[in-house]
């Protein structure tokens, strides 16, 4: 592997347990409005953090604090050590050099070819000609698009685009790469194909990296681990299996509602708190995750222990390579209780009741 390709950092131990990124308290203000509101968090190395939350959570601001493009009011902003939240631009622009962006709508040069467009941060920092082509045919070749180094972006699909975006940002070998909203323009399909891409460069060169996003099902197929913003602050964090499956902050749960199974209106409208009649039924959402999806839970809970379930809604998402199950499930109201401790001990991850309906269901 070629040199700027291998993982970044020192091979100095102790660095490389220091965590890449580190916000320590950071404010920005505009005009009495904290944008940022004591924000601190750390990224260690290697790892692909994702930062969600609804337009005007502070993304935007949090990722030019990040790129050096914004100076909190207060606060450190480190990147491998240095805090470039209060550098001098002079010696903040090779900082910069180490920090990748890639952006919504790729920001390629038109009249620049796609191995050109690659090369061209290399250009900038003075590389010579030959050994900036040189890495930017290995970066063309590493996201896949070797047969392209001579179109221009005009002839190139939005997905396409995006790969030699994604390589003109690893030209300086960055320790850390930002994408900022990086597959809101693209089609599902196309959208995989860069998550699956983005994902191969994290384990081949151990890259950090963070993605700024409004979309859950980025953060559920990428990350390790999620940050969610509301109005400037961290309302939830942790690992992308925990939030999905204990969401706490009510942004977060609107936010998984879009990758979730969800009850039809018709059903959620005859829900009712408490029982009315002997014949009612409690309706409960469960949440699986790991091995326990592949089971027969129905048949275990029937045989098991003398409970009869109805399947009114459910399906399987995964989180990287982890199945995530929701399925609502339709018991006598009398078994309630009953029904609960059953799939507490067969290990489901959470068990909730919605409430209770009549047997007209």
């Amino acid at each position: 592997m070629a040199e700027f390709l291998k993982p970044s950092g020192s091979s100095n131990n102790t660095a490389l347990e220091e965590p890449v990124v580190m916000f320590d308290d950071v404010c920005r203000i505009f005009n009495n409005h904290h944008a940022l509101s004591h924000l601190s968090f750390s990224v260690q190395r290697g790892e692909i953090l994702g930062i969600i939350g609804h337009s005007g959570a502070g993304k935007t601001t949090l990722l030019r604090c990040l790129a050096g493009l914004e100076r909190p009011n207060t606060g450190r902003v480190m990147v491998e050590g240095n805090d470039i939240a209060h550098l001098p631009d002079k010696q903040l622009l090779p900082l910069r050099q180490k920090i990748g962006l890639v952006f919504q709508h790729f920001n390629l040069l038109s009249s620049k070819t796609a191995l050109q467009n690659i090369a061209l941060p290399l250009k900038i920092s003075g590389v010579t000609r030959h050994k900036r082509l040189e890495k930017a045919k290995e970066l063309i070749e590493l996201v896949g698009l070797p047969d392209k180094a001579n179109l221009y972006p005009s002839q190139l699909s939005g997905g396409q685009k995006q790969r030699i975006g994604i390589a003109r940002a690893l030209a300086a070998n960055p320790a850390l790469l930002l994408c900022d909203e990086a597959t809101s323009a693209l089609d599902p399909e196309t959208t995989r194909s860069i998550l699956e891409l983005l994902s191969d460069i994290n384990k081949k060169l151990k890259l950090t990296i963070i993605l700024i996003t409004h979309e859950m099902s980025v953060i559920r197929h990428l990350a390790d681990r999620v940050i969610v913003l509301q109005k400037g602050k961290i309302i939830e964090q942790g690992a992308v299996t925990h939030v999905f499956t204990h969401p706490k902050a009510e942004v977060t749960k609107q936010l998984l509602r879009e990758e979730q199974p969800y009850l039809p209106a018709y059903i959620v409208e005859k829900i009712h708190p408490t029982p009315q009649n002997l014949d009612d039924f409690v309706i409960l959402k469960v949440i699986m995750l790991g091995s326990i999806i592949r089971q027969p839970l129905i048949a275990r809970l029937q045989n098991e222990y003398g409970i009869a379930a109805n399947l009114l809604e459910g399906g399987i998402s995964h989180i990287q390579e982890t199945p995530i199950g929701t399925l609502f499930l339709l018991f006598p109201a009398q078994q309630s209780q009953k029904a609960i401790d059953a799939l507490t001990q067969l290990g489901v991850e959470t068990v909730e009741s919605l409430g209770y309906v009549s047997s007209s269901i």
